[in-house]
Parts: C-alpha cells; structure tokens; sequence
C-alpha cells in the first residue's frame, strides 16, 4: 500500500488551497469528521504512514486511527480504490486530491 501510494501521488490532481485543522488542544474535528465523510462518502479508507503502519480500515474508525498523528506528523488517507486522497501535514493543514 504505501508503494503504490507512492506511486500514485504523482498522479493526483491536488486541490490548490490548504485547509486548516490546527495542532494540538486546537484541532477542528468537527470540520475533519465532515470533510471525511463528503469526500469518502461511508467509504473504507487506506492509512498511509509507512511501510510497516499502512493498512484498510472501516470508515468509523478514521478518529481512532488518525487522531494520535494528527498534527504531529504526515500522512496520507486513501480511498480504498486509490481513486482519491488527503494529505495531513504535520503542522495542521490538509490537501484534498483526485486521481487523473
């Protein structure tokens, strides 16, 4: 997963504005339980961290999964055909993108 992910970014259509969702004490999950559910619609999701930590999960498990890196490190949430994605950068703020 993480190799082809790798693989695939470069072919990913990045939306051109960063979304703010802060760090710490001041992340907005309110606006990231939303953007995740518009964007994978009830979708499972691939957990895109490195070699040896990437895996599929269920859709309701996106908190548990994520919220320890969030903020605090990269990574990347797939959809499970590897058709769309988000970028989580460490310092807060998230890209959406598309497959080509």
């Amino acid at each position: 997963m993480y190799k082809a992910a790798e693989h695939l970014g470069s072919l990913v259509i990045w939306e051109k504005d960063w979304i703010h969702f802060g760090t710490g004490d001041g992340i907005k999950f309110d606006l990231l339980k939303k953007l995740f559910e518009d964007f994978f619609t009830g979708e499972d999701f691939l957990f895109i961290h490195g070699r040896t930590n990437s895996g599929e999960y269920k859709n309701e498990d996106f908190f548990s999964i994520t919220e320890q890196f969030l903020g605090t490190e990269n990574f990347e949430i797939w959809s499970v055909k590897m058709d769309k994605a988000i970028m989580f950068n460490k310092i807060g703020i998230l890209l959406l993108g598309r497959k080509k």
